[in-house]
């Protein structure tokens, strides 16, 4: 047998080993591992509800997963998924798509959210799955609290006078909370005051208060009172009132649509 037939018969070989090789299924690359459900919430929420997002992993359409709340305080070191607070049932729709979910809360905290399911139960340390429940309160300020109704208070300038600031809506618990407020004019008539809308730009003195609304009104609304003098030329003014934000309540602010949310001030000369 010649050396160049004998060649040609080893490539051929060589070439049916080949293809025989690439004929056999690859185990590692046609078998998908099963993926974990997943969930997760935004860092603040309502103090009512949690929008949360599921993806259900490799679990299959027409499973239920189990969404639980648990804590409720502010005490962040101490949250155990031991006894669920709130919780919410949902239908997976399909492996691997994203679905949302609302989950009652009983009000504000902070809440750790997990997920289960057959044959599996999510962490109770994920960051992800942990938010914060704010209230939304709302703020006034007033000149006299047993008058009804939007008021004009004429004070004197450089007199001192009392403004109490109203929480109501929501009222955190936590306290004292820090409010600002602000004394914003001179203006020469009504139809101007109410044209500025509360313009920062028209600020000639603020002050800050921490408010711990230990004072009653008539119906049970907690308010504190502060003190505030005018030392500007006399005419019109508007006393705004600002919360901050803290992590236990959003921010809020006193409404210049709304005129008995401020306070206003017809200020004279001494």
């Amino acid at each position: 047998m010649s050396k160049l037939r004998t060649t040609a018969i080893a490539a051929i070989g060589m070439l049916a080993l080949a293809g025989c090789s690439s004929s056999e299924p690859d185990s590692e690359a046609t078998v998908q591992p099963d993926t974990a459900p997943s969930i997760s919430v935004p860092d603040t929420t309502g103090e009512d509800a949690v929008q949360v997002q599921v993806n259900p992993g490799s679990l299959e359409s027409g499973e239920v997963v189990r969404v639980s709340a648990f804590g409720g305080d502010f005490d962040t070191e101490n949250i155990t998924c031991n006894e669920e607070v709130k919780g919410a049932d949902l239908r997976v729709s399909g492996s691997g798509q994203d679905q949302s979910l609302t989950v009652p809360l009983p009000g504000p905290g902070v809440y750790q959210l997990t997920l289960s399911a057959p044959g599996y139960n999510s962490d109770c340390d994920s960051d992800n799955a942990r938010t914060t429940a704010k209230t939304t309160p709302k703020i006034f300020v007033d000149g006299n609290l047993k008058a009804d109704g939007e008021t004009t208070y004429t004070r004197t300038r450089g007199k001192a006078f009392d403004a109490s600031v109203i929480l109501t809506d929501g009222v955190p618990k936590l306290r004292p909370l820090p409010v600002k407020l602000n004394v914003l004019g001179p203006y020469s008539t009504e139809p101007e005051l109410r044209a500025s809308s509360c313009d920062e730009g028209k600020t000639v003195s603020s002050q800050n208060l921490q408010w711990n609304g230990e004072k009653r009104t008539g119906t049970g609304t907690p308010y504190d009172t502060t003190t505030i003098t005018i030392d500007d030329v006399p005419g019109l003014y508007l006393v705004t009132a600002s919360l901050q934000e803290t992590e236990q309540n959003y921010s809020a602010a006193t409404q210049c649509d709304n005129y008995q949310s401020v306070m206003k001030v017809e200020l004279k000369g001494k």
